[in-house]
């Protein structure tokens, strides 16, 4: 067998599975095997897609098992494919354990670190609900799952990426770890995860949400007519502070009509015109501020935690489909969200995937969802 021929002078009996690989507890670390020459074990681990042997002899060699264990035709299936839906199956499904799980960050669970801002919008994810679709399209991406459809911004850039995996069967809240990844792609899928829980009618209403008309609106002077504009619906307020210091943080169409009443400061990494400073200068505006207005994308690009933390002397809110509509954000000090829920899953579906589908309107519906009074 495969194993005798790996521990040929074993003179006890080894035990091993129905394909001949021995089990895990058989031979302790490094243990010496006596043959011609010595053969130290320095590594026995059986993972789920073979066998792995780091041993010396003469020089270091990977022993590879046999090609019908890496088939991995005997192992039990962890994903399920769409149309599976037995009960049994999603439990088995959803409960990893940590070191089973498929989707892994390690050193993004520090208490005191950036990374609480994520890991409490993940720790809100029930741990049985499953993913059935996803899409990283061009622009937008979505990922639907039991509870409901989640959209994100697509952004690029970052390490590269890692989890290539099918995440179709996967649960929601595995997904949703993406979102702490460096790849902005396979982050942009972890933010629509978040989203696919958090931006539901069930939850948003009894917070207070208000909603735009879900329904496709006509363009007025080249931009969409949506009464759930936050740069509208804070004018008012910008007005009534004198010479108001206003940073934007990403550059929003029509971003420039704001330099008409207030201080305007947009912070954009790619500058296209004059309005536009370099993001670097968020350490040195941010903190004067009186209104700061963030785009979404900050939480995949993970910067929201420091900028949030840099405007907390400034009335805060955070605009577009990306933002997670959770009300955890308001113990950053945001004031407003201006996010998203999805009205219509067909629609939205194919405006992702077609690439130029209308998204605003019967697909998306904007919503906002402010401070609780008194918080």
């Amino acid at each position: 067998s495969w194993s005798q021929r790996v521990f040929p002078v074993c003179t006890s009996p080894v035990k091993t599975n129905s394909i001949g690989v021995p089990f895990r507890n058989n031979y302790p670390r490094n243990k010496r095997i006596e043959k011609k020459t010595r053969l130290i074990i320095l590594d026995c681990s059986v993972f789920k897609t073979g066998a792995r042997f780091i041993c010396q002899n003469a020089k270091r060699r990977r022993i590879r098992p046999s090609s019908a264990y890496r088939r991995n035709d005997h192992l039990p299936k962890r994903r399920l494919e769409p149309n599976m839906t037995s009960p049994s199956n999603e439990r088995e499904a959803a409960n990893f354990s940590e070191d089973e799980a498929i989707i892994q960050l390690p050193g993004t669970f520090g208490e005191n670190t950036p990374w609480r801002f994520y890991n409490s919008l993940i720790g809100d994810i029930p741990e049985d609900i499953l993913v059935t679709d996803y899409c990283l399209g061009t622009k937008w991406s979505y990922v639907e799952a039991e509870c409901g459809m989640g959209v994100s911004f697509t952004s690029e850039g970052g390490l590269p990426r890692t989890h290539k995996m099918d995440l179709r069967g996967l649960p929601l809240r595995q997904v949703a770890e993406l979102s702490k990844s460096w790849n902005f792609s396979e982050a942009t899928l972890g933010v629509a995860a978040l989203n696919a829980w958090h931006a539901r009618h069930e939850l948003l209403d009894r917070l207070g949400a208000t909603y735009d008309d879900a329904e496709d609106k006509p363009k007025i002077n080249g931009r969409t007519n949506m009464k759930m504009d936050a740069f509208g619906l804070y004018r008012p307020s910008i007005e009534a502070v004198d010479n108001a210091r206003v940073v934007v943080v990403g550059h929003f169409p029509h971003v420039e009509e704001m330099a008409g009443y207030c201080n305007l400061t947009v912070l954009e990494r790619s500058c296209r015109d004059e309005w536009d400073t370099p993001d670097p200068a968020c350490e040195y505006v941010l903190p004067e501020a009186d209104f700061a207005f963030y785009t979404g994308v900050t939480i995949i690009n993970k910067t929201a935690p420091r900028l949030l933390d840099l405007a907390r002397n400034a009335r805060t809110v955070m605009v577009g489909p990306s933002v997670v509509m959770s009300p955890r954000l308001f113990d950053w000090g945001v004031e407003m969200m201006a996010g998203s829920v999805v009205a219509d899953p067909d629609k939205t579906r194919f405006a992702v995937k077609s690439g130029a589908g209308k998204l605003f309107g019967a697909a998306l519906q904007t919503c906002s969802l402010k401070v609780p009074a008194g918080k």
